[in-house]
């Protein structure tokens, strides 16, 4: 496959949208996270996703927040990706433009909403959805492709044929190996080039393995220095350092989730540093003193099992 310059690369970090106690957002908190990870090894961001909390939010919310994690990105040097899915069409292609303006190095869309979950969609309807979004804002664009929440599965085949409406790359949410070795395989029968991304902390390993050049990781918004260490131990050769990393990454993961919301988790591990990102807006779940308890024991537990340098 003639594959061009990646636009993405590295590891990307999902972080949220930062709120006061009161539910305001909290912008002020985004250039001291961006700079923290920027020390810490991580690439770039994914911004306003399932972590970012785009459904919780306005239009003009979501606009705000893409404006300072762009203004930050580009002081560090960084790149960004904004997820600009909306209900109605116009109010996508809003979000986009806006996103462009600001300078992002991509943008990125699940299928629409609501009639997706239905079933009343069909991969006709969604070729004819993304390539009108490629061909309205002209930017490059990635199809966050996220079964869990959408409850529709794009098969390695069908994200070809988006790729044929000029789709750049996908971030991948199915955590499946298999998905991305069937997707890389059919897009080189195909002649086609476009960029797969592991769209989790799962693929911090088979992704970077198997040739992907980035992978997000909800983890690494956290951790960014363990999760950066999987892959510098991969270019390093060291396979089993790698792996026992990623198992170490994947514990520390697997704590987050005692809260329903993994992102509440990750707001209360960092509130208590310099780099925090605020609270959760209210329809998320806080946790409480008990919670915040047995997370901070877990992740005791999970660091047991951090490997030796």
């Amino acid at each position: 496959m003639n594959q061009k310059k990646n636009l993405i690369n590295g590891v990307l970090s999902t972080p949220m949208s930062p709120f006061s106690k009161t539910g305001k957002l909290d912008l002020g908190l985004i250039e001291p996270f961006v700079a923290w990870q920027a020390d810490q090894g991580i690439s770039g961001f994914y911004v306003l996703g399932t972590w970012g909390g785009f459904a919780v939010q306005s239009l003009d919310e979501r606009k705000r927040v893409a404006e300072a994690y762009a203004k930050a990105s580009q002081k560090h040097s960084m790149q960004l990706m904004v997820h600009i899915t909306a209900h109605a069409w116009e109010d996508t292609l809003a979000l986009g433009r806006h996103a462009i303006d600001c300078g992002v190095a991509a943008i990125s869309a699940t299928v629409p909403g609501y009639y997706s979950t239905g079933g009343y969609l069909r991969m006709d309807d969604y070729k004819r959805y993304f390539g009108g979004l490629v061909e309205q804002l002209k930017h490059p664009l990635f199809v966050y492709n996220n079964p869990r929440t959408t409850n529709v599965l794009f098969e390695p085949q069908e994200f070809v044929e988006l790729v044929k409406v000029g789709v750049a790359g996908v971030k991948d949410g199915s955590k499946n190996i298999a998905w991305i070795l069937k997707a890389q395989n059919k897009l080189s029968d195909a002649g086609l080039a476009a960029e797969i991304i592991p769209g989790n902390s799962v693929g911090l390993l088979y992704g970077f393995l198997y040739g992907c050049k980035a992978v997000t990781s909800g983890a690494a918004v956290v951790f960014p220095n363990e999760a950066v260490k999987v892959r510098i131990l991969l270019e390093q050769g060291d396979m089993q350092g790698a792996s026992a990393q990623h198992r170490y990454v994947l514990k520390l993961r697997e704590a987050m989730g005692i809260c329903s919301a993994p992102p509440s988790s990750a707001h209360f591990l960092l509130q208590r540093e310099s780099h925090g990102l605020g609270y959760p807006r209210s329809i998320w779940p806080i946790l409480d003193f008990q919670t915040g308890q047995q997370l901070d024991q877990l992740i005791g537990d999970a660091h047991k099992l951090m490997p030796e340098s």
